[in-house]
């Protein structure tokens, strides 16, 4: 006994069969409830665990990298600040130049090679400081006219 949906649904005569045709499999989809499963939960978490540790992650770096900028330029300023020294003749090739910064972060230290043309010295200025546990250093040669007999 099949008959016309749509002929029943117009007069809503047989009312067993309007039932039928209001449950027909197109019309069987469910709708779910408002809310969040269990598993969408737990992997929503994990996405949002993952991308903030790697953001921490960078930030971190990021820190420690433009730590290590700073304490490197400073560096390269004392390395100025010793060769402006030793172009006004602050330093002697018979003497240890060794020394540190004011608030002694940083070690420094001339040291003189003599070669093989009269009066010319090879000039190695080298800074050093800590990181962490490690030393860093930065050295710089340059050459250095200085009579003999101005020593």
């Amino acid at each position: 006994m099949r008959m016309n949906c749509m002929k029943v649904l117009s007069g809503w005569r047989d009312r067993a069969h309007a039932h039928f045709c209001l449950r027909l499999p197109w019309r069987k989809r469910r709708r779910r409830k408002g809310g969040v499963s269990l598993l969408e939960a737990l992997i929503a978490m994990t996405i949002m665990v993952v991308s903030v540790t790697g953001i921490l992650r960078a930030f971190s770096a990021s820190l420690v990298t433009g730590a290590d900028a700073e304490k490197f330029a400073h560096a390269v300023l004392v390395l100025q600040m010793l060769d402006s020294q030793l172009r006004m003749g602050e330093f002697y090739p018979l003497e240890t130049n060794t020394g540190t910064t004011s608030d002694e972060s940083y070690e420094w230290n001339v040291t003189f090679q003599s070669t093989d043309l009269t009066d010319l010295y090879r000039v190695d200025l080298t800074v050093t400081w800590r990181r962490g546990q490690s030393r860093r250093s930065i050295t710089v040669s340059t050459y250095h006219y200085q009579e003999t007999s101005t020593l």
